[in-house]
């Protein structure tokens, strides 16, 4: 492959990840996971090694690995604790939490979200976890409502700022 022969750490780790992402929509799941994992191994301090981790995990869950999808979530915020997909790490591990009727832990997960703070800035995931925690919460009540509120506005269009109200929904109503 392209990035076994680089020498260049940052460009083995871009056609790594590029690699991966084209085996995924390829639906060549075990493929895209290893380029993924490879990433990691090759260059742990890279910025996407984080990014590759949580796609790794993604894919793991379309491909019906329960068990990977939850192992690397958990294993994403401990391991890139700077890096920017530990809140998304963290949302998905909630959600997936949710989805087995276990609310406390769901909630545990995104306290600890709101504790570590976003280490994400784009508006779409900003406000995720004190949206979340809302009803449980009073002070991040506000915040939370004006957070999704405001990314909705900001950019209605987009799949992920309708997906993300939708999700601040469906908590909500449970």
């Amino acid at each position: 492959s392209v990035a076994d022969e680089c020498s260049d750490v940052d460009v083995k780790a871009l056609a790594r990840y590029g690699a991966g992402r084209a085996l995924h929509n390829l639906a060549r799941h075990a493929d895209a996971i290893a380029q993924f994992e490879a990433l990691e191994r090759d260059a742990p301090a890279h910025r996407l090694a984080d990014d590759a981790l949580l796609r790794a995990a993604i894919v793991a869950r379309e491909h019906a690995d329960d068990a990977g999808f939850a192992e690397r979530l958990t294993i994403l915020p401990t391991r890139y604790p700077l890096g920017d997909m530990r809140g998304e790490a963290r949302f998905l591990a909630a959600w997936r939490l949710r989805a087995q009727d276990k609310r406390e832990e769901a909630l545990a997960e995104l306290d600890r979200s709101l504790a570590e703070g976003p280490a994400e800035t784009g508006e779409d995931v900003r406000g995720r976890a004190a949206s979340f925690c809302r009803d449980r919460r009073p002070e991040a009540r506000e915040a939370g409502r004006a957070l999704v509120a405001h990314a909705v506005r900001r950019i209605r269009g987009r799949p992920l700022a309708r997906g993300t109200a939708c999700l601040a929904a469906a908590w909500r109503e449970d």
